[in-house]
């Protein structure tokens, strides 16, 4: 086992990305490609609002969101 935990600390990235990989994978034989796109997009989405959340709170969400559906005025 720490034969393994030192091939998993030396080559850290490469495990990461074969795992991703495989998730990948398994993702699009199963659910199928459009599918997949749209799980990365609502998780991409949701992890951009946990992020803003974390930064700037809902004072920060609530201001990002008037400003990308606010009206431009004579524009």
């Amino acid at each position: 086992m720490d034969r393994f935990r030192e091939f998993v600390k030396q080559h850290q990235w490469t495990v990461f990305c074969v795992a991703v990989g495989i998730v990948l994978t398994v993702l699009l034989l199963t659910i199928g490609f459009f599918k997949t796109l749209l799980l990365f997009v609502i998780v991409g989405a949701c992890f951009a609002l946990g992020y803003m959340l974390d930064q700037q709170g809902t004072e920060g969400v609530r201001a990002f969101f008037q400003r990308l559906f606010h009206k431009g005025e004579g524009k």
